[in-house]
């Protein structure tokens, strides 16, 4: 959300005169639509991006819980040890 904010609000001042087809004049209003899109396309990539990291931490932490019972199984120095 910062780096939407730091991005957008330069670059639609950079953006918006050749939407309007008027390189030396600005649009307030204009600047601030294309600062809003910009905004919520990164904040769209951001949620994208949090989902994907999320789904693949608890796929990763089932691996691990797996890898544990399998490594507690195949335990064979447990195993061999007499009472």
């Amino acid at each position: 959300m910062i780096i939407a904010i730091v991005v957008a609000i330069p670059l639609s001042w950079h953006v918006s005169p050749f939407l309007l087809g008027m390189p030396g004049g600005y649009s307030f209003r204009l600047a601030g639509i294309v600062a809003v899109v910009i905004a919520a396309v990164f904040l769209l990539i951001g949620a994208r991006q949090w989902m994907l990291l999320s789904d693949w931490t608890r796929k990763y932490k089932a691996y691990k819980e797996q890898q544990k019972k399998i490594d507690d199984k195949l335990d064979f120095e447990d195993s061999n040890e007499e009472p």
